[in-house]
């Protein structure tokens, strides 16, 4: 005989009362559920969780500087030589600027000629003979100083259009790493005073997923679904979101 029959003939011969098997029953019932009970809270607890955004933020100078220009003469079918004559001289012009400039010549990348129809309701009556130039260094006080003097080239003859100077920074790769790592030091910092706060204690990291990078003009409070890189300034701030999920014991 098992323990609990033992028990259950013990309870039985030690008392006659009717309701003394019932009690005993209902007794050992009640412990029985307490210790399942018991066990179900230790589960919970130990499977409670706190989710947490942390972030980190730096401040950067871009350290390579671009500079795209487009020059352009516009013609019909008849002047399509000259045209292309021409835009071979406004590129001699520019060269010779850049060289003026100081800008070497492994800065310097220059497309072939282009021509596009420029359509009219009648069809293509005129022609557009275009040459795209790009220009890069890591000196980014030159290119700018090269961009701001594009007067010069005007002077000189040369027809052109620019989107403007783009700035980039060239450790982002590595820079993000740190970042990283920054942001979720930053997310523990929180869940921890946040679970201190509850009387608990954290415990470790079950998971964590990283945001996108917001790259963007110092002070700057956009923000872009899908990140941001700013290329407009050369004095950028770069942030760094990571959500991160502890234990809590």
């Amino acid at each position: 005989m098992n323990d609990w029959g033992q028990c259950y003939d013990c309870v039985v011969q030690s008392d006659r009362s009717p309701f003394t098997v019932p009690a005993a029953i209902l007794g050992i019932s009640i412990v029985l559920a307490a210790g399942i009970a018991g066990h179900a809270a230790v589960r919970a607890k130990n499977t409670d969780t706190i989710s947490i955004t942390g972030s980190a933020q730096r401040r950067i100078t871009s350290d390579a500087a671009k500079w795209r220009l487009t020059l352009s003469r516009q013609t019909d079918a008849a002047g399509l030589r000259d045209a292309s004559a021409q835009v071979e001289q406004d590129l001699r012009v520019l060269k010779s600027y850049l060289k003026k400039s100081g800008l070497p010549d492994a800065a310097v990348t220059v497309a072939p000629v282009s021509v596009d129809s420029v359509y009219t309701s009648d069809g293509p009556a005129m022609y557009n003979v275009h040459q795209d130039v790009v220009m890069e260094s890591e000196d980014v006080a030159q290119i700018s100083r090269v961009a701001q003097g594009a007067t010069a080239l005007l002077t000189g003859g040369a027809v052109l259009s620019t989107t403007g100077l783009e700035f980039y920074y060239s450790k982002l790769a590595e820079l993000k790493i740190a970042m990283l790592a920054e942001a979720t030091r930053d997310a523990q910092m929180r869940a921890a005073r946040i679970a201190e706060s509850a009387g608990s204690r954290l415990g470790k990291l079950k998971s964590a997923a990283q945001g996108v990078f917001q790259i963007t003009p110092v002070h700057s409070t956009d923000v872009e679904d899908y990140g941001m890189y700013d290329t407009s300034t050369v004095e950028k701030q770069i942030t760094s979101v990571v959500r991160a999920t502890f234990t809590v014991r």
